[in-house]
């Protein structure tokens, strides 16, 4: 066996480009969220913007579920938190994107 054949996973490894049965979301931003995202200040709106780019991709991202809260779930960009829920089989609605000192606060 060869350096290179060594080196191929034997199971799928998610966010590999070869492994197909990823589940593809659309991602909706309330009102709200979209207003907290204008807000923020450029170089870190972008970066929340690929981020949740990169949701759309098998919630690819530093994503965890949460307890006792709503929203369920949370995206963690950097100072910044996107809570968000996941409403059908395949669309991701983004209700807060705060900083995180603020984001849990009601």
């Amino acid at each position: 066996m060869g350096v290179e054949e060594s080196r191929i996973p034997f199971l799928p490894i998610r966010g590999a480009r070869w492994y197909t049965n990823l589940m593809r979301y659309e991602v909706e931003l309330k009102p709200r969220a979209k207003k907290e995202l204008r807000r923020i200040a450029k170089p870190d709106a972008a970066q929340i913007a690929a981020a949740l780019d990169e949701l759309k991709n098998d919630l690819h991202g530093d994503v965890k579920r949460l307890t006792n809260f709503t929203p369920e779930y949370r995206l963690r960009v950097g100072d910044y938190r996107a809570l968000f829920e996941i409403e059908q089989p395949n669309r991701v609605v983004v209700y807060r994107i705060r900083h995180r000192r603020d984001v849990y606060r009601t």
